[in-house]
């Protein structure tokens, strides 16, 4: 039987009397690097004696009628050379001072700006960023280290520096007027930006004002109050007009809301009411796109104002209409007008294809638009010669125009929607031919026409009358006269609804 042979234990296994004794050479030998290294062990650059510490490290503010400014600064002498720890202290009481000027600037600012008030503000409470920028470059001249004290326990170094008041007004002066402008430059840059509201646009140019009264030209050269001005008068004028339109558009669309709540809430039954809510609701629509195509900044609306105007376009019969107002402003004329349907509920509108949507058809639209549905009721006089009388012709002729268009005409006592006014005043000339002996009539004198609504005035016309001879009689010159003002009457309605 053979006896296996053990392998020898290699170096890194052996550990005799020298390996152990160099170990522990290596071991004393880092202890005493590290106790030597200034980066193992800090040392406080501070060497002298320890003395009490002085009153004016725990001093308050100064005295009002004080003619200096004083601030204390602290720097730890820990590690670093001493001179590096006056430097520090030195720094951090003028940042101390800068910090009291600082303080006073920033009330100066917002107390300036509390004169706008609160409801028109930009901001409540924060002085703007401008006002930081500036600050951050204050400098103050003439400060000068007046006290040094070390506090050896704490290994910290104490410094006291001081400023004249005189000096001190004059870098709050300065600094006052620096970010005073270039808070100016800020808040015309907001008034300037038509992506906000009108609102918020005139908050910013009135802080302007206010700020504008604390930069002065002759302390922060580029500023000039001149110049100011005139960009708050060419903003405000614009920005009146903005906001008043901005105002008119809620307006509308508050109206619009208001009457296709009727729209939805009026029965099959009430189908006059439903119509005379889908006008209202589309005259109040028309207008707010009218103020505002794009709507007005920071108001959302729960609906798509066209998809919507174009709903009621033809839910209320006029696809050609409707789709030739979104013609003329060069805008997408949407599904509801271009295939002829309505909104949910409503009867399908007649095709608008390309060609259908003729001049005839038009005015047709647009009469049955403004009169369907509607009640009128006719005034018509005719004074000849001093006396005035019924006329009676041109009553008829109007009344068989309007209830073409839908209208419901009606002569009796009560409210109507609308009021047709024709009067004629003047005398009927009569003409005999000398050869055959025959007589012509004609009518002169001045025709006065109007059409007026719940809301006011809506068409007034007042011409001069004059007819051709008519060789029939002195009534049928009357007659024809009739004819003639309605016919002029018609054409005047259909030009003042045509949007």
């Amino acid at each position: 039987m053979t006896t296996p042979v053990r392998p020898e234990p290699g170096p890194e296994l052996v550990e005799g009397p020298v390996s152990k004794g160099r170990r522990s050479f290596d071991i004393l030998a880092v202890l005493a690097l590290a106790a030597a290294s200034p980066f193992v062990h800090a040392q406080c650059a501070l060497s002298s004696a320890a003395t009490p510490e002085p009153p004016w490290v725990q001093a308050a503010s100064e005295p009002a009628a004080s003619p200096w400014l004083h601030a204390n600064g602290v720097a730890s002498a820990t590690g670093v050379p001493l001179e590096r720890a006056r430097e520090q202290a030195r720094s951090a009481a003028l940042a101390e001072l800068g910090q009291q000027v600082q303080a006073d600037v920033r009330s100066r600012i917002n107390t300036e700006l509390e004169k706008v008030t609160a409801a028109g503000r930009t901001r409540t409470s924060e002085t703007f960023r401008a006002v930081s920028e500036v600050l951050s470059r204050l400098q103050l001249r003439g400060a000068v280290v007046i006290n040094e004290w070390a506090d050896v326990p704490g290994c910290r170094l104490w410094m006291r520096v001081r400023v004249s008041a005189e000096e001190a007004e004059r870098a709050r002066r300065t600094a006052t007027s620096d970010a005073a402008a270039a808070g100016v430059t800020e808040r015309l840059a907001v008034a300037r930006d038509g992506a906000l509201a009108a609102a918020q646009r005139q908050a910013a140019l009135a802080e302007a004002g206010e700020l504008a009264r604390l930069a002065d030209p002759a302390l922060t050269p580029g500023f000039s109050r001149d110049a100011f001005e005139l960009q708050r008068a060419e903003l405000g004028g614009a920005l009146g007009a903005a906001r008043q339109r901005e105002d008119q558009f809620k307006e509308a669309m508050l109206r619009h809301v208001q009457a296709y709540g009727r729209v939805s809430a009026a029965g099959a039954a009430a189908a006059g009411e439903r119509r005379g809510a889908q006008r209202e609701a589309l005259a109040a629509l028309e207008q707010a796109l009218t103020l505002a195509p794009a709507g007005v900044p920071g108001y959302t609306l729960p609906f798509a104002p066209t998809e919507r105007l174009a709903t009621l376009f033809a839910d209320l019969g006029a696809a050609c209409v409707g789709r030739q107002w979104f013609e003329r402003r060069a805008l997408a004329v949407p599904a509801a007008l271009r295939d002829g349907s309505g909104g949910v509920g409503a009867t399908p509108a007649a095709s608008t294809a390309a060609g259908t949507c003729d001049a005839p058809r038009l005015a047709r639209e647009r009469r049955t638009l403004a009169l369907a549905g509607r009640t009128v009721q006719l005034e018509c006089s005719l004074t000849l010669a001093g006396t005035r009388g019924a006329w009676p012709k041109a009553c008829t002729a109007l009344q068989t125009a309007l209830i073409a268009d839908g209208a419901l005409v009606h002569a009796g006592a009560g409210r109507a929607d609308l009021v047709a006014s024709v009067h004629a005043a003047g005398q009927i000339e009569e003409r005999r031919d000398a050869d055959s002996g025959k007589s012509g009539w004609r009518f002169r004198g001045k025709i006065a026409t109007q059409v007026r609504g719940t809301g006011g005035l809506d068409l007034a016309d007042e011409y001069e009358g004059l007819t051709g001879f008519n060789p029939v009689s002195a009534a049928m010159a009357g007659d024809l006269l009739a004819l003639a003002v309605v016919q002029r009457l018609d054409k005047a309605l259909s030009a003042l609804w045509d949007k």
